[in-house]
């Protein structure tokens, strides 16, 4: 591949690289407003027992589905009417590994310990 072939493919990756840091910051701030309206409320509500509020809200065991993460955001204070289902789509996407739909326990433990 010759010198002017290169140059380009370069210039696009910068490029990426400039449109992917407000998003992975954007994602942060996200993280941190729903990590600290979660631990609040299972302070207040659970005692601070993350498995307890857990199986609250997965009162089927099969996982935290779309409307159980609803109303855990509804009580969380996270997000309000017209923005809460960008919310649950946006946590399933980046949550749950094995796109079953579903938040296990094994994922909501791992969005908790991420920094």
């Amino acid at each position: 591949m010759d010198e002017t072939k290169k140059d380009p493919q370069l210039s696009a990756a910068d490029a990426l690289k400039s449109h992917r840091a407000p998003v992975l910051a954007e994602l942060s701030d996200d993280i941190i407003e729903l990590k600290t309206k979660i631990a609040a409320l299972v302070r207040d509500n659970f005692g601070g027992d993350y498995k307890k509020a857990f199986a609250y809200y997965d009162p089927d065991q099969d996982g935290i589905s779309a409307d159980e993460l609803s109303q855990l955001l509804e009580e969380a204070g996270v997000g309000n009417v017209f923005t809460r289902s960008s919310w649950v789509s946006g946590i399933l996407e980046k949550v749950d590994v094995d796109q079953n739909g579903r938040v296990s326990w094994v994922e909501f433990e791992r969005i908790l310990k991420s920094t």
